[in-house]
């Protein structure tokens, strides 16, 4: 709750630069990605920034998020809270950029190597490099995503 504000505040900055780059060049293929700390439907994603989750009724200026597409219902995400996986690394793109892809064409990276088993809350979890101070050995407590590109 106390990062909110903060979060809204890059929210409406990273927003008015897309606005600006849109402004610029209708065309403009804009990217927004990494962990926004936020699910898709939290204010900051979806009323500040105004990532879209709707591909079909989109306008020319309108940002699209890519979580949209793959699912909100998938029973994995890219980070885990004890036994709940939840999706905050996003991939928000303009619709000069949507014209690349598709709307289902984002995908969380899930190969084996990268998870290890969940001793407290069962199932797996990311394989962290740090556990606290302790290092483990691992690569992130997120895991990757990615999406499909024609060009």
């Amino acid at each position: 709750m106390e990062t909110i504000p903060k979060r809204n505040f890059v929210a409406s900055v990273v927003r008015a630069m897309a606005d600006s780059l849109l402004l610029a060049n209708a065309n403009a293929k804009i990217l927004i990605m990494g962990d926004l700390n936020e699910t898709p439907a939290e204010e900051g994603v979806s009323q500040v920034l105004k990532a879209r989750m709707d591909s079909v009724t989109l306008a020319p200026n309108d940002l699209y998020n890519m979580l949209a597409g793959a699912g909100l219902s998938w029973k994995k995400g890219t980070i885990k809270f004890r036994e709940e996986w939840e999706t905050i690394d996003h991939m928000i793109v303009s619709v000069p950029l949507l014209a690349h892809t598709t709307p289902h064409s984002m995908h969380i990276f899930d190969a084996p190597f990268l998870l290890m088993d969940d001793e407290a809350w069962f199932g797996k979890k990311p394989f962290r490099t740090y556990y606290g101070a302790k290092y483990i050995g691992g690569f992130s407590d997120h895991l990757p995503v990615y999406m499909d590109l024609k060009f």
